[in-house]
């Protein structure tokens, strides 16, 4: 075939493309301009990402990571101070595993006691650690105290404990996680908070 012609048919090509682009763009547009008025955050997240991928100028080439980061989040009531009673304690737990989605967050398994909380999380391609503990904290805090469901203010401790998980304890931890009534019969948390220290090496850190 001719130079010519073998530009001629990538420059077709690239106008059949672009037309696609736009036929798909048009679609999802409209789409999403009938899910204004709805409360379904994840419809519509799923809708402009499609839209953002087909606005994307690399459209026709999708990139898939693959990825799989499990990590062990643990964190505290501020000062551990045990507010966590029994019925604000499932509200509160029950409340982060529902938001999580809306967050984009994988949360497999929550749980805890009056004065602490353990995730077992698995981080997307585009998320850090910071992030996830974050919205996870931030956002749960500030609805304890828009519903009042505490006399006092509610507040998370600042700092908190991040470990990774590998994928054949993801099991154990999991369980560990789910079973952290049975557990804090034997064990407070302030034991269980500097054995994790010591563990990973974290006390090294904070005299360093």
């Amino acid at each position: 075939m001719a130079e010519g012609g073998r530009l001629t048919l990538a420059r077709r090509g690239e106008v059949q493309a672009r037309r696609r682009r736009s036929r798909l763009c048009r679609e999802l547009q409209s789409e999403l301009s009938g899910f204004l008025d709805c409360h379904d955050l994840q419809v519509v997240e799923r809708k402009s990402a499609k839209l953002e991928w087909a606005l994307a100028p690399n459209q026709g080439k999708v990139i898939m990571p693959y990825v799989r980061i499990w990590v062990h989040l643990i964190w505290s009531t501020k000062n551990r101070t045990a507010i966590l009673v029994d019925g604000l304690r499932q509200r509160v737990f029950t409340h982060i595993k529902e938001n999580a989605p809306r967050k984009d967050i994988f949360l497999d398994a929550i749980d805890g006691t009056t004065d602490h909380v353990h995730c077992l999380v698995s981080l997307g391609s585009d998320q850090t650690i910071a992030k996830v503990a974050q919205l996870l904290k931030g956002e749960s805090s500030h609805w304890v105290n828009q519903t009042n469901l505490s006399k006092a203010k509610f507040e998370w401790q600042d700092e908190y404990i991040a470990v990774s998980v590998s994928e054949s304890m993801v099991d154990t931890v999991r369980e560990y996680i789910r079973n952290q009534q049975e557990h804090h019969r034997k064990k407070t948390f302030k034991e269980e908070y500097d054995e994790f220290m010591t563990i990973y090496g974290f006390e090294i850190l904070k005299k360093g």
